[in-house]
């Protein structure tokens, strides 16, 4: 609602305050915060202000950028800059850490390089050396270094007596056999 307004009771010139409306960047109406036209925040003032120029949109701040107006630019801690701080990567945008595969703006990791694993709270960490990957945990092996073979998740330097190769697998025998060269029963 329009505390004050010009001409018609139509055009805001103030919003009435403690009622989370802000008056629209150039006047004319109160919206609520997530309504004010992109590039600009709501300010306390209760009025949609202008984000900085470095910004595309902004929260809170007109310096605080959620993302850049600079297609170049990286997205850093609400910062638009030229390049990532040792540790980091530029992924579409964003400097995440160098472990990760691509990540969000709170630097939570959507997939980690080869030799590292997503934990649940979307962080990349080492697998164990007889991993060359691994998933969910260190020595949940995915696959292994060259000369070793996987085996329930475990890299083995031979398949066990119950189970054959097949690529760099060691699948189990059939259940009747105690020993094999294959899938098959005989």
């Amino acid at each position: 609602p329009c505390l004050t307004c010009t001409g018609a009771t139509t055009t805001c010139d103030s919003c009435v305050p403690g009622t989370n409306t802000y008056l629209q960047l150039g006047g004319g109406s109160c919206v609520i915060a997530s309504l004010c036209t992109p590039g600009s925040y709501a300010e306390t003032n209760n009025k949609c202000m202008a984000c900085a120029t470095q910004c595309a949109t902004c929260v809170d701040f007109a310096d605080k950028c959620l993302t850049c107006s600079n297609p170049v630019k990286i997205w850093r801690n609400y910062e638009c800059i030229d390049s990532c701080s040792a540790g980091y990567v530029a992924i579409a945008n964003l400097c995440c850490p160098d472990k990760c595969t691509g990540c969000n703006q709170l630097e939570a990791c959507s997939g980690c390089i080869p030799g590292y694993y997503l934990t649940t709270d979307f962080k990349c960490l080492v697998c164990d050396t007889n991993c060359l990957t691994c998933s969910l945990n260190p020595t949940r092996c995915l696959s292994c270094s060259p000369g070793k073979f996987l085996q329930n998740f475990v890299c083995v330097a031979a398949c066990d007596l119950n189970y054959y190769l097949s690529g760099t697998n060691c699948l189990p025998c059939h259940p009747s056999c105690k020993a094999c060269t294959g899938a098959l029963n005989t």
